[in-house]
């Protein structure tokens, strides 16, 4: 018991007040799609409004909403330990592949796919297209939170580098992988490896302009949130 204990107190901390919500997340979702539509809450038009609406519906496509939708009737601690459970999932499934070395499946490469998108779509969607959500509860939970989802990043797209004939050489160990991706997500590139076919240029194409992007969003995002609780 005394170790139940601790571990309650350790993962859930003090005894604040928790409350569920009364929309699940697909009600959810499917509300902030409706209020984006609808403009409830911004004016938008041409492109800004074509982006907020394909924001709105990517959750619908990728499994975290769904993942989501089975602990909604949880208390709003015991979800976001869900949560953190199904972002540490995601860093460790890449990890997973590329130490059991499943370089040429097709099913495993689709899946990080899938999820290398969702990752990359969080933060566009929580600036340009979250008018029904409200704010996470801390901005420290949601900056640890990212900086997981971008160490996810590294290691997943390494998983897509790791397919065969991709590479100007094969790497020699799994971890070379890694370092490729870390080295591409930091737009260093020694040319120790480089690629070869159109998969693999395509690949470092995205990786380096969705990094860049991503960079660019997250220190933006913080920024605007900080300056706004100096002001508040």
């Amino acid at each position: 018991m005394k170790i139940g204990a601790m571990l309650v107190k350790l993962l859930l901390g003090g005894n604040s007040e928790y409350v569920i919500s009364r929309y699940t997340p697909i009600q959810a979702s499917m509300a902030n799609l409706r209020s984006v539509w609808n403009s409830s809450r911004t004016s938008d038009h041409g492109i800004e409004r074509l982006i907020r609406l394909l924001l709105a519906l990517s959750v619908f496509a990728v499994p975290g909403i769904y993942f989501k939708q089975l602990f909604y009737n949880q208390r709003s601690d015991i979800q976001d330990l869900f949560t953190d459970a199904y972002v540490v999932a995601k860093l460790l499934l890449p990890i997973a592949i590329l130490s059991y070395e499943q370089f040429d499946n097709w099913f495993f490469h689709a899946v990080q796919i899938i999820l290398i998108a969702e990752t990359m779509l969080y933060i566009p969607m929580q600036i340009f297209a979250s008018d029904f959500f409200s704010k996470p509860p801390t901005y420290r939970r949601s900056l640890l939170l990212l900086f997981v989802n971008y160490i996810e990043l590294v290691f997943g797209y390494a998983v897509l580098y790791s397919m065969p004939n991709t590479m100007n050489r094969e790497f020699a160990h799994w971890f070379d992988a890694v370092y490729y991706s870390a080295v591409t997500a930091a737009t260093i590139g020694y040319g120790d490896y480089y690629p070869i076919s159109v998969y693999g240029k395509v690949i470092v194409s995205m990786q380096s302009m969705a990094f860049l992007v991503f960079g660019v969003l997250f220190v933006s995002f913080f920024a605007s949130r900080i300056e706004h609780n100096r002001n508040s």
